[in-house]
């Protein structure tokens, strides 16, 4: 994914071309012969009104898409994996959605990153990337759900919501002069436990260590890190400067990372 301006909720309208074509499973039908999508931006929550941002689909951006039925809960469509062509905008699969011949609704589940890993599975660990000093990592560890639960068996579109799930922290430092930074890091767990139903993610807990993670330089001093929604405190953000010196951010009391929001931190080293 890209990021810009506004740190939003990204809206995906996948459009599903009516058709008649059979597949080899004969409860199938209105097969999408060329899914569109297009992106719509919602503001979400965040402490402080000038940390702005926008997330945007990148070419060959993947996500997971589940069908199931409405009434049973089982699972149809399972972990399909849909690839974005940045200069079409559009969205496609080698196995796309399709609705039963039979007359019987579903609900869907969508998730970014997609992942072999959670094949089958509607529930599922989540961990961040550790260096996110990569943009690339940074990126991947931005989880993003969506669900549609009222569309008809009839829709010729099917549109998904996604949100940013987890927590975005933001470190702007202040080094004394001279002093340049090399890496900022954050001490945070790493790991959540999705739930593509309830369109829910927490803080694994049991058995999960807080872990220094590589934070992501963005320019004007400032450092962002996505991690789970929790609750740090002590010693939370090591500063290593360009000369080898270390700075350490002890916070006061403890600092609330808060789902789906953006929290700003000041870390002034002159004092």
């Amino acid at each position: 994914m890209k990021r810009h301006n506004l740190y939003t909720i990204a809206s995906l309208f996948i459009g599903m071309l009516a058709s008649c074509q059979s597949k080899t499973e004969d409860v199938m039908t209105r097969v999408n012969e060329g899914p569109v999508l297009n992106i719509g931006i919602s503001p979400v929550s965040r402490t402080s009104t000038d940390v702005d941002y926008k997330t945007v689909f990148s070419d060959k951006d993947l996500i997971g898409m589940y069908g199931t039925y409405r009434e049973s809960g089982e699972l149809l469509h399972d972990n399909l994996c849909y690839n974005y062509d940045g200069t079409s905008g559009r969205w496609s699969a080698d196995r796309p959605i399709t609705f039963p011949l039979d007359g019987q609704e579903l609900n869907f589940y969508s998730y970014y990153p997609y992942t072999e890993a959670a094949n089958g599975k509607l529930k599922f660990d989540f961990t961040v990337e550790q260096d996110q000093s990569i943009v690339e990592a940074y990126d991947k560890s931005d989880l993003l759900l969506a669900s549609n639960t009222t569309v008809t068996n009839d829709a010729e579109c099917v549109t998904l919501q996604f949100k940013h799930k987890l927590s975005m922290v933001e470190f702007e430092i202040k080094l004394p002069e001279g002093e340049e930074v090399k890496t900022v890091e954050v001490k945070a767990k790493r790991t959540a436990e999705v739930d593509l139903i309830s369109q829910t993610v927490i803080l694994k807990e049991t058995g999960e260590e807080a872990e220094f993670i590589l934070c992501s330089a963005v320019g004007d001093g400032k450092y962002r890190a996505c991690v789970p929604a929790q609750s740090l405190s002590g010693k939370i953000i090591r500063i290593i400067t360009k000369s080898n010196r270390v700075y350490w951010y002890k916070s006061g009391m403890p600092l609330q990372l808060i789902a789906e929001t953006v929290t700003p931190v000041a870390v002034d080293c002159t004092k």
